[in-house]
C-alpha cells in the first residue's frame, strides 16, 4: 500500500510540473525562405543581370529580417542556402525586397515554413559613383607629371568601362589612359606647365546611366615645362554671381571647362553657362571674372510699359557667349499691372548705345509663371510688361448664306408599279444671310427633278418630291449628297374564286284535280249546312 501511495505521489508531482514547463517553452515559428533570379532594367534600355556581390535584403514591418549576396549573376540563394525571414511575424505580413538598397518591384506575403521562388526585378536609374579623385580637388601638386585618376563603381547594373572617358582642360586623353572595370588612370607624357588643370571623368553603367565628375588642381613647381607638347593650362575665372563667390576655369581659348549655374537670392532668376561655352570679354579675350546682382536703379521702361519685379545687371558689360546661354526668370502674377496681358510679358535687355530696351525672343510659361530666353552678352535685363491698348473691333458684315441638307426621308420604301413615293429632306441655312438653294433629285444617278428653295438665316425649310416608277426594281436616291433607296415591285394578279354550283331545284308536283275539287265541294257543302242551321234557329 505504501508503494502504491508513492507512485501516486510521483504522478501527481509530474502532472503539476510538466505542463508548466512545456507551456513556458513555446514551439518557435518556422521561417519563410526565398530564392530566385534578380535582374536590373531601365525603361527603353533593356535589362542585365545583377552583378556579383549585389546584396538582397528582406524587410517586414520596417525591420530588416535577412540579407543574401549574389554569388552568380542573375541568381540569389540556392537549393540549400536561401533568404530566410523569421521572427514574431504575423501570417500574411508584407515582405519587401531591396536590391543594394533599391526597392524591388516584387513583394511577398509571409507564410511560415513556406519556401518560395521569386524572380526579382529593379529599375536602375542610378548612375555610377566616381570617387578617389587624384590629385584631390583644389590641391596644388609639386610634380610635373602627376598621375590623374579616379575610381568608379555601380551598385545595380555594373560599370560599362567601354564608356569611360577622361579629359584634362577639355583635351580628351582617354586613348593614353589606363581604363579598367574599377577606374581610370592617366599620367601625362609631357611635363605640365605651372597652372590650373580641370579634369573631367565620365562613365556609364550597363544600362546607360551616365556619371560625370569634374574637379581641378594646380601644378606649381620651379622649372616646369619642356618635353613634348604639353596640355594647355586652364585660366581661372572668378565669379561673383548674386553674392556667391567661386572659382571656375576656362581653356586658353575661353571655353568654360565646367558648367556654371547660379540662382538669385530671391530665387526668381537662374543663369546657366554650360560646359563648352566660349566666354570672351569685350576685347575677345578669355573672360577673367563674371558678376551679377540686382540693378537698384534700372533705366526707365518704354512708354505705357512697366518693369515687372527686379532688374538685374550682369557684367562685365560686353561679355559674350557662344553659343547663347539660357536665362530663366520667374514672376509673381500679382505684380502684373492692370491692362498687361501675362502671355505678352517679355525679357528685355538695355542697349546703352541706343538708350532703349530691346525685347528678346521668349517662352512664357503662364502655368509656372516663368519666362525663358537665350542671351548672347551681358548687360541689364528685366521683365517688361506693356499695356495693350483697347481696340474696338470693327462691325463685320453678316456671313453669307451657308446651306446644309439633312434628314432625307423616303415613304414608303416599297411600292407597286405606278404607286407614288414621297422623298423629302430638310435644308438649313447656317449662315448670316437669307439665300436661295438648289435641290436636285437623282434616281439611279439620273437627274429626276430640281427645286429652288429660299431659306432665311438660321432657319430650315422642307423640300418634297413625289415620283412613281412603272418598272419593278430597286432605285437609288441621291439628293444633294444624301443617299437612300426604295423598291418597286410588280402588282400581284387578283385571285378570282371559282363559281359555286347552284342547288338543283325540286320539280313541282302535278295537281290532283279530282281530289282538289272534292275538297272544295266539301267545304262549300259544309258552309251551306251551317248557314241553314243558323237561319232555322232565328226563326
Amino acid at each position: 500500500m505504501r508503494r502504491s501511495f508513492g507512485i501516486a505521489l510521483v504522478a501527481l508531482i509530474l502532472a503539476l510540473v510538466l505542463p508548466a514547463s512545456v507551456s513556458a517553452q513555446e514551439v518557435p515559428q518556422l521561417p519563410a525562405r526565398y530564392w530566385g533570379t534578380v535582374k536590373v532594367y531601365k525603361q527603353g534600355a533593356g535589362e542585365v543581370a545583377a552583378p556579383q556581390d549585389t546584396v538582397i535584403t528582406a524587410w517586414v514591418d520596417g525591420v530588416e529580417r535577412d540579407s543574401i549576396t549574389v554569388t552568380k549573376p542573375y541568381k540569389y540563394g540556392s537549393l540549400y542556402f536561401k533568404l530566410t525571414v523569421q521572427g514574431d511575424i504575423a501570417q500574411g505580413s508584407l515582405v519587401e525586397f531591396y536590391v543594394n538598397g533599391v526597392k524591388a518591384d516584387q513583394t511577398a506575403n509571409f507564410q511560415n515554413n513556406h519556401p518560395e521562388e521569386i524572380a526579382l526585378t529593379v529599375e536602375d536609374l542610378i548612375p555610377p559613383v566616381i570617387t578617389n579623385l587624384n590629385p584631390s580637388l583644389g590641391t596644388t601638386v609639386g610634380v610635373t607629371k602627376p598621375t590623374i585618376s579616379a575610381h568608379y563603381s555601380d551598385a545595380l547594373s555594373g560599370v560599362d568601362s567601354a564608356t569611360a572617358n577622361v579629359e584634362v582642360n577639355s583635351l580628351d586623353v582617354t586613348g593614353s589612359a589606363s581604363v579598367t572595370e574599377e577606374g581610370v588612370s592617366y599620367t601625362p607624357t609631357a611635363v605640365l606647365p605651372n597652372g590650373a588643370y580641370v579634369v573631367k571623368v565620365t562613365v556609364a553603367d550597363n544600362l546607360g546611366n551616365l556619371a560625370s565628375q569634374v574637379w581641378s588642381f594646380t601644378v606649381s613647381i620651379a622649372g616646369a615645362g619642356g618635353g613634348q607638347t604639353p596640355i594647355p593650362t586652364a585660366e581661372e575665372v572668378k565669379t561673383d554671381l548674386f553674392g556667391t563667390e567661386a572659382i571656375s576655369y576656362t581653356s586658353s581659348s575661353g571655353e568654360i571647362l565646367e558648367t556654371i549655374e547660379a540662382t538669385s537670392e530671391d530665387g526668381t532668376l537662374t543663369l546657366t553657362i554650360p560646359e563648352g561655352t566660349i566666354v570672351l570679354d569685350k576685347d575677345d579675350n578669355p573672360v577673367i571674372n563674371l558678376e551679377a546682382d540686382v540693378d537698384t536703379s534700372p533705366p526707365l521702361p518704354p512708354k505705357d510699359a512697366s518693369i515687372i519685379g527686379l532688374a538685374y545687371d550682369f557684367g562685365p558689360d560686353g561679355t559674350t557667349f557662344t553659343p547663347p546661354i539660357t536665362l530663366t526668370r520667374s514672376y509673381d502674377p500679382d505684380d502684373i499691372p492692370e491692362g498687361v496681358a501675362e502671355e505678352a510679358l517679355v525679357l528685355a535687355w538695355y542697349d546703352e548705345v541706343a538708350g532703349e530696351w530691346v525685347e528678346l525672343d521668349c517662352v512664357v510659361d503662364t502655368g509656372n509663371n516663368t519666362i525663358t530666353a537665350s542671351i548672347e552678352h551681358f548687360t541689364t535685363f528685366a521683365i517688361i510688361g506693356a499695356v495693350i491698348p483697347s481696340v474696338t473691333p470693327p462691325v463685320s458684315a453678316p456671313a453669307p448664306a451657308v446651306f446644309a441638307p439633312s434628314s432625307l426621308s423616303i415613304s414608303p420604301v416599297e411600292v407597286n408599279i405606278g404607286e407614288t413615293v414621297t422623298i423629302s429632306l430638310s435644308v438649313t441655312n447656317t449662315g448670316g444671310k437669307s439665300g436661295s438653294y438648289k435641290v436636285t433629285l437623282k434616281i439611279n444617278g439620273v437627274v429626276e427633278a430640281t427645286k429652288q428653295v429660299t431659306v432665311d438665316a438660321g432657319l430650315s425649310e422642307e423640300v418634297t418630291f413625289t415620283i412613281s416608277k412603272d418598272i419593278a426594281g430597286t432605285y437609288s436616291v441621291d439628293v444633294n449628297g444624301l443617299t437612300d433607296s426604295f423598291t418597286v415591285k410588280e402588282e400581284e394578279a387578283a385571285v378570282i374564286p371559282a363559281p359555286s354550283t347552284p342547288p338543283t331545284p325540286t320539280p313541282a308536283k302535278e295537281i290532283n284535280w279530282p281530289v282538289l275539287w272534292g275538297v272544295i265541294g266539301g267545304v262549300v257543302a259544309m258552309g251551306l249546312l251551317i248557314f241553314f242551321l243558323a237561319r232555322r234557329r232565328t226563326c
